[in-house]
Parts: C-alpha cells; sequence; structure tokens
C-alpha cells in the first residue's frame, strides 16, 4: 500500500486563496496591520473591554504610581490607567 502523503493532494486554487485570506486575517490577531488590523484591534478592545475594566477596578492606582503595561495592544488601558495616575508615568509595552 502507497502511503499518501498530503502534499500529493491537489485542492485546487480555489482553496488556496480562501486559505491565504484566512491566514492573513488571522495573523492580524498577533499582529494587527493595515486597515484590517484596525478593525481587528478595534474588534479586541470592544470584545474585551467588560474584562478589561473588572480588571482595573481591581489596582489599587494611585496619582503619582509608575505602570508599565506590557502586551497592551491598543492601548485603551494605558488610557484608563493614565487617568488614574496622574501625576505619575504609564508606558505600554506590545510587539507592533
Amino acid at each position: 500500500m502507497r502511503r499518501v502523503d498530503a502534499g500529493d493532494w491537489d485542492i485546487g486554487d480555489g482553496w488556496r486563496r480562501r486559505n491565504a485570506i484566512f491566514n492573513k486575517f488571522f495573523a492580524n490577531a498577533r499582529k494587527p496591520g493595515g486597515w484590517g488590523g484596525r478593525f481587528f484591534a478595534a474588534g479586541m478592545n470592544i470584545g474585551h473591554s467588560g474584562v478589561s475594566r473588572w480588571g482595573l477596578k481591581h489596582l489599587d492606582i494611585k496619582p503619582g504610581d509608575y505602570i508599565l503595561d506590557i502586551g497592551c495592544g491598543g492601548g485603551v488601558n494605558v488610557a484608563r490607567m493614565l487617568k488614574r495616575a496622574r501625576e505619575g508615568r504609564v508606558c505600554g509595552l506590545d510587539s507592533y
């Protein structure tokens, strides 16, 4: 019996194009870019808003605090923390 490798199958150009579109779309979740990235980042900000607000409620942020937000994404939480640490400093770091 011959072993069949997935690379032996020709699934057609239509599938390859669809697959490329899906790959590009989901790559924006990791590193948003272009108009699709702006759309994706806005969606993540909206989708994560509830849990973000919940988490920030549990932080005792004082006006003079220095805060580093690692993995800040679009920076929505950085802006929220800046309102509470007005005399301190808030920095956001992401892999853009």
